[in-house]
Order: C-alpha cells, then structure tokens, then sequence
C-alpha cells in the first residue's frame, strides 16, 4: 500500500440518464439516444451491435463526445463485443467513455453513501441530537438556497455499518464517507462534474482534501478555479493547481494544514504484497523529513563504502532498519575488533542445510547494470530538492520522491518511478558524471555479481512475538513448504515464517503456543509452553529449548521426520486442548467474568482478530466480549467469548445492532438497517 492515498474511490448520481440538448441537437436526439443509433436499445439487439456502431466512438463523433449517463453505458455495452473490429482511433474513444461511466458511476456511489450517511444523525445523547438535528436543518436550508456548506454530523458507526456493503476497512469507508459528504455539501460543482464523466473520484477526492480547511465559500472559490481543467490534468498537475489556488484564497490555510497534519505525525506499517513489509513516517515536519532523508543517504554511502553491496535504495532501507534497531550491517571485516559479535562465524560454517539465497540477499542481483542510473537519478532529485526547498536554511536535504505532495502517484508519469520508462526518470547505463546539479557520484563497489560482495554477519534481530504466529511444524523444521501466518500481518512464504519464528525466539518476552487444524484449515485444538523457549541452535531444525546431543549433525541417516517432530514438541512440552468448533459441551466453562488465560489462547487461536467483518485489530489487543451478557446468563466459554476491539465492542451495545453466536467462533450481525453479516473463524494453511 507503498499506500496510494487517492484510490479510485466511487461515487454519486444524480439521476442524468442523457447529455444536455434538445430535439435533434446535439449528440442525443429527442429521445436521448445518440445520433446515428437505434433499435430497441436492449443490449446485443439492434444495429448498434457490430464494429459500424462502434466507429461512432471516433474522434468528434456523437459517442466520444457524449456526456456520462445510462445511454452511453449502453452503447458501450454493444460496442464491447465487436472490440476487435474497431480502429485505434474509436477504439480509444470507447476508452474514454469506459472512463466516463466509471466516474458516473463512482459518483452516484458517493451520492448514496451521503443519503445514507443523512439517515444517521449524531444522537448518542438528546443534546447531540438537537444540535444534530438543527446542523441538518441549516444544510438543508443552505443546498435550498445554491448555497455551500459544511455537512452535518452523522453517527460514529455509519462507517462500520458501511464496510460490509462497500467492502472497504473501517479507515476506507470512513474516508468515503467524508467525501461523500464533502461533495453533496460543500463542493457541489465537483459532484455534478463527476456525474457527467468529466472528472474522475480520485480527481473529487484531491479537490476535497485540499480544501478541507477552508470555510465553504473558500472552497466554492479554488473549486470554480480549479474544476475547469482538472479532466485535463494529472493528478499531480492537479494537486499543484489546487495548492495555488489555495494560497490565493487564504495564504494562511496552507500554514493552518501543515500544521494541523503535523498533529497527526505516525509512523505506519503494512504487508507489501509481495510478501515484504512496509515501514512509513506520515504527515512529519517538512524540515525533519528532508533531514533525515539525506542523513539516509550519507549513512547507505557509508555502508557502500563499507563493502556492503546492492543499490542505494536498497543500502539507504538497510541504513533505516539498522539505525532503528541497533543492527551493524556492516560486513564483519570492515568493522572495528570491538565492535564483531561473539558468534560471528566464517563462511564456511553454514549449516549444510541452509540455501545461500535465504541468509545473501546480495545472491540474487539481476540489475546490477541498471544501479548507476537509478543511484544517480536519486541523488540528482535530492539535490534539485535540497536547492527548492527552505534556501534560508544553512542545511537542508532531500524531497521525498514525491514533492508535490501526492502521496506517491506517480502512476501517471509525472513522479518518479526509478525505472526511467516514461522518459523522466533514468535511463540504463545513464547518470551525469559528478551529477550535473551537485550531486555525490557513487562510489564503486567492491565486488561484482559473483565477485563476494560484502555479507552482513551477527544482525542479532530481536522480536517478542506477541501476534500469533501460526505455521506448520513441517514447515518449522524445514520438512514441508505449507506458508505460515503472522496474524494481521497477513501470510508468510515458508523460509520468511522460519526466519520470523527464529528472530522472535531470540526475545524473552516470546511464547510458544501451538495450534493444530484440520484438514480445512480450522483450529481443533491449542496448547501453550510454560516460560520462554529460546531457539538453541543456528540451523532450523534444531528447534527451540535445551539441545539434547548433536541432533544437527550431519554424519550418519537422516531423521525420521515424525520423530524430529515429536522431539520438538516435547521440547516445548505442550498438551494441547480441543477447541470447540461445531459443538459446545462447555467443558471449559468458567464461573467467573474474566476468562482464565487458557481459555482466553483458544479463543484468540479460534478468531484472531476482532469478530466484527473486515477489522484487522488483533485479539490480543480487544475485549474478551460475552456475545450473551455474563450478568444476562451468558457463559465464560469458547461458545459465548469472542474477541471485539473496543469500537466495535462499543458498537453492539448500541441500539438497533444485534450480535449472536449460534456455533463457537459463528458471529451473526444484524445493522440497523436490518442487513446481516456474518464472520467465521480464521482458516489456516491446510
């Protein structure tokens, strides 16, 4: 996710079926067809199916100049099946109509979200749902009037009761709802361009949000500066657009936003979808993060100049992790005598079983020939940022690889990409000698491919795993291959979940539990050791706990893999404990309110997030919930336990939801709308 912060997010309609005109002028005719079709307009009837309708979509023809709506869509639809026959110019036009319809359609998307958000007003409390009541009124008054305003309030949970129907998390349809609202209030000039396809949600959204801290009328003054060319603009062009127009509004609201989004400084983590992980600094002082952006690049040149290979990008997010953890990755024999650790070992101390590939990322490099460029491409734009940005300043550093300020979308060309194929950025083998605008050549690097670049040795890496992490014992030992799971994190390829499992090993405050499934992936049963397990050995199949002999050599028959396995787990010295997973019989039912905490590990291995749809919150960090109350008659026990993070836990003591278990780990969801939704336990790798 890196995070794109302008998704396509759909929106609203407001009921434009045909293009402005009348009678035969113009594009549509009377009866809102365009010129040149006809027929019954059923879809694949009629003589608007085949490659001579679909040439209407040319250049200046009726379809390609046609407003968004229901007939356009149709004509879309017949046209879609006879693709091959068109020419490259209609056939770009349809692209452009497919590009109509999706606005049109995320519009009237986010004019339904707003009409959905108006039927929950802030009524937590009767002085909430006053001054609720009377914001209604006044917005109401205003829209009446042509007027911009800001929205009323509406109920805390209406994007909650929203996540199941749009799909989205609880952050994505919260922010649909904001600019649901935005739109249907504040920026109603921007809806209707979206309804008529001539700017897209994503474009709506960066109008929204750039003028979310101006009064309405503000807002209405950089929206009618704005909206005319945004069709035409990028979304970065667009974003800088709306920053002067802005300034020209009210100077103060760029100070007031800086500031403002400085209160919310966070540094966030995510799941790449490569299976990598993401660690991000959002919203920090400008001066902070151009600072540290440099000082990243001089510590990645040090690590270069080290030995340690691989570009610099890749250096300057191995500089990043080391100064955070207090990990040395510089290769053992460029370091001082004090500063090796105790159990450092030569190369040829692998453990036999080790790939080269998992321990020497440096292995694998397959665009060696490509670093010059792109290492020079990046210090060239830190040296035009450090030149644009704060020049009163006796030490300023680089822009993020983004300077407009679009949170990285770069997807249509304008931002870099590294790779240099849309002719901004740098080319194979390119790069200005010196760097034209004073940047820091690389160094050279000692070692080619296959010439022994520098190794990291000794990382000592150290996380308490208190998320669960589950994978096969197969896997564990290196006998199978079947992922593992790192809770929230998400999934884990076989030789990441080992690596994770021995980094956690290594810190005290690690507890191994194990999980068993069935054949479906459903937990069936749980059981946790006593104390810490420190992982004893350097190789994966020697398991946590005290060794017991040379179990890891390599001399004499291989083990049995059944027996590897048993002696693990009486090393971790675990019983494990049936879960409940059709059936209840409340063996494990407990008298008191608080669940023991053995009850509580099969509960959170059973749902190990919160139970209500699509939140990620971990077990660990919610409310052991009784679905029927304990002071109603509801049991401690796995049939009556479920975890909820606090807001949702919130969310179903208020009136109009409903939350009932009918199987263990079964959660059935009633909204006030009446909708249902229903959760189920995790499903491991099988």
């Amino acid at each position: 996710m890196s995070q794109a912060q302008h998704p396509g997010f759909p929106g609203d309609d407001d009921g434009h079926d045909a293009a402005p005109g009348s009678g035969g002028d113009g594009p549509h005719g009377r009866d809102g067809r365009a010129a040149g079709a006809s027929g019954s307009g059923t879809s694949g009837s009629g003589p608007g199916v085949g490659s001579e309708a679909g040439e209407q979509f040319g250049a200046g023809m009726p379809f390609e100049t046609a407003t968004a709506g229901s007939v356009l869509a149709d004509a879309l639809g017949r046209t879609r099946v006879s693709l091959g026959g068109l020419s490259d110019d209609a056939l770009a036009g349809f692209l452009g109509g497919c590009q109509k319809i999706a606005a049109w359609a995320g519009g009237m998307l986010l004019e339904g979200i707003a009409e959905y958000a108006g039927r929950r007003p802030d009524d937590r409390t009767a002085r909430r749902a006053a001054c609720s009541a009377a914001e209604a009124k006044k917005a109401r008054a205003a829209l009446a009037a042509g007027e911009p305003v800001d929205p009323p309030p509406y109920d805390e949970f209406t994007p909650d009761e929203l996540m199941p129907v749009l799909r989205l998390s609880k952050g994505g349809a919260g922010r649909q709802v904001e600019l649901a609202l935005a739109l249907r209030y504040r920026l109603r000039a921007t809806l209707a361009a979206t309804l008529t396809g001539q700017i897209d949600p994503v474009r709506a959204r960066i109008i929204a949000e750039a003028t979310a801290d101006l009064t309405p009328a503000q807002a209405a003054k950089v929206e009618a500066e704005v909206l005319p060319d945004a069709g035409r603009q990028t979304y970065i062009a667009l974003g800088i657009s709306l920053g002067k127009a802005v300034l020209e509004v009210d100077p103060e609201a760029a100070i007031r936003r800086r500031k403002k989004a400085e209160k919310r400084a966070r540094v966030e983590r995510w799941r790449e979808y490569d299976g990598t992980g993401a660690l991000a600094g959002r919203n920090l002082p400008p001066d902070d993060t151009l600072a540290a952006d440099q000082a990243l690049t001089a510590l990645a040149l040090e690590l270069r100049d080290a030995g340690l290979d691989g570009p610099l990008d890749y250096l300057r997010a191995t500089a990043l992790i080391d100064r955070i953890i207090g990990r040395d990755s510089r290769p053992e024999d460029s370091r001082p005598e004090d500063s090796r650790p105790e159990d450092s070992r030569p190369e040829d101390s692998r453990p036999e079983d080790t790939p080269r590939g998992e321990d020497d990322p440096e292995e694998d490099w397959d665009d060696r020939d490509e670093w010059p460029a792109r290492d020079q491409y990046l210090l060239d734009e830190q040296d035009n940022a450090a030149r644009d940005a704060a020049p009163d300043h006796d030490e300023v550093a680089s822009d993020g690889p983004d300077g407009d300020g679009q949170d990285g979308d770069a997807q249509d060309g304008d931002g870099p990409d590294h790779g240099g194929s849309d002719g901004n950025g740098p080319k194979s083998g390119g790069g200005r000698d010196g760097g034209g605008s004073g940047g820091t050549r690389p160094p050279s690097r000692p070692g080619g491919r296959g010439g022994g670049g520098g190794k990291r040795r000794g990382r000592k890496k150290r996380i308490a795993a208190r998320i669960n992490l589950t994978l096969a014992v197969k896997t564990l030992l290196d006998l199978g291959d079947t992922p593992g799971d790192a809770g929230p994190f998400g999934p884990l390829d076989p030789a990441a979940a080992r690596d994770f499992a021995r980094t956690a090993a290594a810190h005290p405050g690690t507890r191994w539990c194990l999980t068993l499934t069935d054949e479906h992936g459903r937990a069936v049963a749980h059981g946790c050791a006593r104390g810490p397990r420190p992982w004893a050995g350097l190789s994966p199949r020697d398991g946590p706990g005290a060794r017991d002999g040379p179990q890891g050599s390599s001399a004499g028959p291989s083990p049995d893999p059944n027996e590897l396995i048993r002696q693990f787990l009486n090393r971790l010295g675990i019983t494990p404990d049936p879960i409940a997973v059709t059936y209840c019989d409340h063996r494990d039912a407990e008298p008191g309110y608080t669940p023991s905490r053995k009850l509580r590990h099969k509960i959170h291995a059973r749902t190990p997030t919160c139970s209500y749809w699509g939140c990620r919150r971990p077990a660990q960090q919610c409310d052991d919930d009784h679905t029927i109350a304990w002071d109603s008659g509801g049991l401690s026990c796995e049939c009556n336990i479920a975890p909820l993070c606090r807001r949702h836990h919130r969310m179903k003591q208020r009136e109009g939801w409903t939350l009932t278990q009918p199987q263990p780990g079964i959660m059935i969801w009633q909204a006030p709308s009446r909708r249902r939704f229903v959760t189920t336990p995790a499903r491991y790798a099988s």
